[in-house]
């Protein structure tokens, strides 16, 4: 999503402001109270309901915020007796009306945009720190978490252990109770009795072979959870080893390289164009070769000179011919 402009009405020091920003790179400067932060809040306000009643410029009973983008076109009105939003999107309006301090789901999914804590990697305040460098470890833990989904992973873990430890009580459980039905069948001689202590029994066995199959594939899910984390832990070391990695030099290399194979593949076709011209030479001194040999034939047949017409012998054939064949 990119902003593409935004106008403030009666918002702070803004009576009625309108930017167009640029899709690349967009930088705003000013004195001290200009209005430079009223612009930064009224895109917190409008898109995520950042509200503070100093918004309302003086004098005035209500601000408006309007803040267009290349997906949606959401329009912020708020005052003593107003409080709305109005999304504009796929040539479809829709309008809210008196809701609490978070937007509802419905205007979350029309601007595909969760809370403001999944953004804070994007947004700086005003004299703020640098963003999480001068949190605890702790905070800093959760939200690489959060955001690397290690704490989906970490969860993961923690629920496939409560299920196994689970799934072990209830075998302990079961056999005791086999045990129990076991001394109860001694002690027991009703046959009717008896036959429903092992038709119970029957089926306790029955669940203990399920809990143990259950046991079993909960193991596998957790050793392969296990294995995942270890995965991603040599994935992070390697991007930790990257940082390191001089790409100047790399990328120089591989330009190097290219040119090399450039100038190989022109040494390769000058190859092939050397064998053509010498098979086409080859054949040409073949073609000459016979020529030759066609026309000493002639002039042994005919014995005469064709140029000056003087008799020929072989003898005086061969020796004009002799540097030739």
């Amino acid at each position: 999503m990119k902003i593409l402009k935004i106008q403030l009405e009666n918002f702070e020091s803004h009576e009625n402001t309108v930017i167009e920003f640029n899709p690349n790179f967009n930088c705003i400067v000013g004195p001290t109270n200009a209005g430079k932060t009223a612009i930064f809040n009224a895109i917190l306000f409008a898109l995520f309901n950042e509200w503070d009643p100093g918004f309302i410029r003086k004098s005035t009973d209500l601000c408006k915020v309007i803040v267009e983008t290349d997906s949606f076109t959401v329009e912020r009105i708020r005052g003593e007796s107003v409080n709305s939003v109005i999304v504009r999107k796929d040539g479809q309006e829709y309008k809210f009306d008196n809701f609490g301090k978070s937007y509802p789901n419905e205007i979350k999914n029309l601007l595909n945009i969760s809370d403001l804590d999944d953004y804070l990697a994007f947004i700086g305040f005003q004299d703020n720190n640098s963003f999480l460098i001068h949190e605890p470890s702790t905070v800093r833990s959760s939200y690489i978490g959060k955001i690397t989904g290690l704490n989906l992973l970490n969860e993961t873990i923690k629920n496939v252990s409560l299920e196994i430890k689970k799934v072990n009580e209830e075998i302990e459980q079961t056999e005791r109770e086999k045990r129990d039905i076991g001394q109860n069948l001694k002690k027991l001689r009703v046959l009717d009795k008896l036959e429903t202590l092992v038709d119970k029994l029957e089926k306790l066995e029955k669940k203990i072979v399920d809990l143990q199959e259950q046991n079993k594939t909960f193991s596998f899910y957790k050793e392969a959870v296990r294995n995942l984390d270890n995965r991603i832990a040599k994935v992070q070391d390697i991007l930790d080893k990257l940082g390191s990695v001089d790409f100047d030099s790399y990328y120089q290399t591989c330009e190097n390289f290219l040119n090399l194979l450039n100038v190989y593949g022109d040494v390769q076709r000058v190859d092939v164009s050397i064998e053509r011209n010498q098979a086409l030479l080859k054949n040409t001194i073949s073609e000459i070769d016979d020529k030759i040999t066609s026309l000493i034939t002639l002039l042994k047949e005919k014995g005469i000179c064709p140029l000056c017409g003087s008799h020929l012998d072989s003898s005086s054939i061969d020796y004009i011919f002799q540097d030739l064949i």
